[in-house]
């Protein structure tokens, strides 16, 4: 599959030009003509042999109808219904927030769009006020050398979403703009929005291998609680669709009527009878959702509760892979250890050996293979990467807290890198897979 850095050049409408040794290699020949495609985009346009060697020269009029603006390097194959492919393009759909390009985001889809040449795509970032939906383009911001451009690109092979807040995801303009694209490119839009935690533990439980992995989990009512409180002294309110640790709070039976309960944003309260902590719970959940979690008995590091992360991965041949696992241990005074609420980062091994009775290693990598698979299929839907959260109990015992679709992840330092190379990698799986109007070909 060759690599060319597009130009434009005085060549008559609808004329193409590729170095000879390029058609010889996709078995076309000069004169001929050829569908050309870029994302969504395409024109017919005559071949030319002659092209400087690693460039392919289009016509004015080729390059508007393409809109490939001069100077992308783009991979060049040729289709199984003949088609002359360029790309593949991957768009990283977000929203603008703040002073900052992408608002919070800005490190995290630099750091991916950087990463798209070393992956073979090109990779550019949009917004849903970006799309133009009557000419199938986008007004996307891509790396080019060591300069950031923004220029008009074609919708592109595949999307991979990014909007990064649930909030965020819930604006008018960002759910319409989900829809319309996924209604473009079925099947080649992954990771489309925020998991449930209701939706995942019931998809979860229907698989009887995870199903003994998971914590009792139940949607909250004060009947409920109670009821979860007698059985297990200490249990866990999780909002259905909360994230990064946010309005979680944990409550313990203390004695026969007393209630003691603590929010991950800090302060704690007690209360005396079911009653009263409805009562004192009330002001905390609001009329969100919540869901009632037993409250697995974590292993201890440093005097520190712990959990796992692991973050599971489509390579570039479509398979999950595991790409980083670590233990993230409590903040001082903290209930959950999430990095972005104080937790710290720890090596896993590390943890293991000092703090839990045999090796749940094979466990914790066959759990979250699983959990991606089963999760995947029951959505049915592309999923590119996942964040699976997992509890280790002193005895070795996994169980399955919780399921992010949107991981958080640091843009530098130890092991970060591979982990924004395979989303791209995924991407050019998706773009080049041989399904539906991609019909695959020569590589």
């Amino acid at each position: 599959m060759a690599r060319l850095r597009v130009l434009t050049g005085n060549l008559p409408d609808g004329r193409v030009a590729v170095p000879f040794a390029v058609l010889r290699r996709l078995g076309l020949a000069a004169g001929g003509t050829v569908r050309l495609q870029a994302g969504l985009c395409a024109t017919t346009a005559a071949l030319e042999a002659g092209a400087p060697p690693g460039r392919i020269v289009l016509s004015a009029a080729a390059a508007e109808e393409l809109t490939l603006p001069p100077g992308l390097r783009v991979s060049v194959w040729r289709t199984a219904d003949g088609r002359l492919r360029l790309g593949p393009l991957v768009g990283l759909f977000t929203v603008r927030r703040g002073r900052r390009r992408f608002g919070p985001q800005t490190p995290f889809v630099r750091a991916v769009a950087r990463r798209g040449r070393r992956a073979g795509v090109v990779a550019y970032i949009f917004t849903p006020d970006e799309v133009c939906w009557e000419s199938l383009t986008v007004l996307g911001c891509f790396r080019q050398g060591r300069r950031w451009l923004q220029a008009r690109l074609p919708l592109p092979d595949v999307v991979y979403d990014r909007v990064s807040t649930r909030t965020d995801e819930e604006l008018a303009p960002v759910a319409e703009a989900r829809r319309r694209l996924q209604e473009l490119l079925p099947g080649r839009y992954f990771n489309p929005g925020f998991l449930d935690k209701q939706a995942v533990h019931e998809m979860l439980s229907r698989d009887p291998v995870l199903a003994a992995h998971l914590p009792a989990t139940e949607s909250f009512t004060p009947e409920v609680l109670e009821r979860m409180l007698r059985r297990y002294r200490r249990v866990y309110l999780k909002p259905v669709g909360g994230s990064l640790g946010r309005g979680i709070v944990r409550v313990t039976r203390t004695g026969r009527r007393r209630y003691v309960f603590r929010r991950s944003g800090g302060g704690r309260g007690t209360a005396r009878g079911p009653e009263r902590l409805t009562a004192r719970l009330g002001g905390l959940l609001g009329r969100r959702p919540y869901l009632v979690q037993q409250a697995v008995p974590l292993a201890t590091y440093g005097g520190r509760p712990f959990d796992v992360r692991v973050l599971i991965q489509k390579n570039g041949s479509g398979r999950w892979v595991i790409t980083r696992t670590y233990a993230r241990v409590a903040g001082a005074g903290r209930i959950v250890s999430n990095v972005c609420r104080g937790g710290r980062g720890q090596g896993l091994g590390r943890v293991l050996r000092w703090t839990v009775r045999g090796r749940p290693q094979r466990t914790i990598r066959r759990v979250s293979r699983r959990v991606a698979r089963v999760l995947e299929a029951e959505m049915g839907c592309p999923l590119g990467e996942l964040g699976v959260d997992l509890a280790v109990t002193r005895g070795g015992k996994v169980f399955v807290l919780e399921v992010n679709s949107k991981p958080y992840r640091m843009t530098w330092g130890w092991g970060s890198g591979p982990t924004f190379r395979y989303p791209l990698a995924y991407a050019r799986y998706l773009a080049k897979k041989p399904d539906g109007s991609k019909s695959g070909g020569s590589r």
